[in-house]
């Protein structure tokens, strides 16, 4: 396998190490000691157009592939781990439409999370079973043309700034589905953010699910094909 970087992945990887040392290093110390989410600064690298790298520019993004994205990562971490964070976490909620989506769901929502203008979250991980996917307790009734979603929601990471989440719960037929929910929806509701001994600032909290109606437009993939997205 040959390791070596195109001329375009260096000067992607050369800008991210001077965007680190110029704006994300100096506040390093100051987000890790308050543990509050940079947010100005999550703007800025939206921006800089970090958040759609590995993306189609008809989706927002910038077309630079994976490969950028990693190096992106990699720069920004050497600053702060929190920020590369921001950027590294922040592909779940992109992936699973670009992957699973169809057209307006990418454009509705895809589309803005490439751009930076909105910031989205991936809520899986739940507080009694952790990150095992058999075990999801989370539920989605269907009824009407909508489903009905609660449960609840830990570990949550950018959830306080997220104006979109990937929600996963078992539907009817006890299979895990993916639902796309606005934060805005009634019933999503942010509680208390989880203490952690690293990471801090990256908005990690304890989501609420108190029968959100989602409506069935917004199934990210086919039925049942929750597993296979995450």
């Amino acid at each position: 396998m040959d390791f070596t970087l195109s001329e375009s992945e260096k000067l992607i990887q050369k800008a991210a190490r001077e965007f680190a040392q110029r704006a994300v290093w100096p506040l390093a110390v100051e987000i890790d000691r308050t543990a509050q989410f940079p947010l100005e600064l999550a703007q800025e690298m939206g921006r800089m157009g970090y958040y759609g790298l590995a993306y189609l520019s008809e989706y927002g993004g910038s077309g630079a592939g994976y490969v950028g994205y990693a190096l992106v990562v990699e720069q920004i971490s050497r600053a702060s781990m929190t920020c590369g964070a921001i950027v590294a976490v922040s592909i779940l909620p992109r992936e699973s439409l670009f992957r699973f989506g169809d057209e307006r769901q990418k454009q509705e929502f895809l589309t803005p999370l490439n751009s930076g203008k909105i910031f989205g979250c991936f809520c899986f991980t739940e507080p009694a079973t952790g990150s095992d996917p058999k075990a999801v307790a989370t539920r989605a009734k269907y009824e009407g043309e909508d489903y009905i979603i609660e449960g609840q929601k830990n570990f949550i990471a950018l959830a306080p700034v997220a104006a979109v989440a990937v929600v996963f719960a078992k539907d009817e037929t006890r299979k895990i589905s993916a639902f796309i929910v606005p934060t805005s929806s009634p019933g999503f509701v942010l509680r208390e953010p989880c203490e952690t001994l690293g990471l801090r600032g990256l908005g990690t909290s304890v989501v609420y699910l108190d029968e959100i109606r989602v409506p069935q437009e917004n199934l990210l993939g086919a039925k049942g094909a929750g597993y296979e997205i995450m």
